[in-house]
């Protein structure tokens, strides 16, 4: 099941990434609403034909999550502008959180997480400060470098089996 919780992470990831509602990636990747939430959960096992669609997708969006270089972690990469919004988001999606627990769990307040999943925010460096050292706390690193716009957040192995285990 371990492979099958990375490629959910993979699919949440993306889809925070871009905003999308599961219609909207469904119809992205020209796939059912039910196909997406079923790939979501990490009990399912995605199609080889999906995965396809997927990356060639993500690669078009400028997102790239590499789930083949290592089998021990998923690494998440944006390029753009807002990727402290997209830091926020897409490490919530890989924890499969509430903004409330995510908050909890990383030790911020729930309206800043709200604010700070806003493309449209500037978050403070105080709170990527602390986004950033809760996050690492669950195994889970934030690469952030805006002077060249590029992100990477890295799920790393515990934080995997930490999410399977949750099941």
């Amino acid at each position: 099941m371990y492979e099958t919780t990375r490629l959910a992470i993979a699919l949440r990831m993306a889809r925070a990434a871009g905003q999308w509602t599961q219609q909207e990636m469904a119809e992205k990747l020209d796939l059912t609403k039910a196909i997406v939430a079923r790939n979501e959960r990490p009990d399912m096992a995605m199609r080889a034909d999906t995965l396809v669609k997927l990356i060639h997708f993500m690669k078009s969006e400028m997102i790239e999550v590499d789930l083949f270089s290592t089998a021990d972690r998923v690494v998440f990469y944006a390029e753009g502008a807002d990727l402290d919004a997209m830091a926020m988001r897409v490490s919530r999606a890989a924890l499969n959180l509430s903004q409330q627990a995510f908050a909890d769990k990383i030790g911020l307040t729930k309206p800043l997480v709200t604010r700070g999943e806003r493309p449209d925010q500037t978050m403070t460096s105080k709170t990527l400060i602390k986004m950033m050292e809760g996050l690492c706390e669950t195994g889970i690193t934030v690469d952030f470098t805006p002077i060249v716009s590029e992100l990477r957040v890295t799920v790393e192995r515990d934080a995997v089996e930490s999410l399977e285990a949750q099941l």
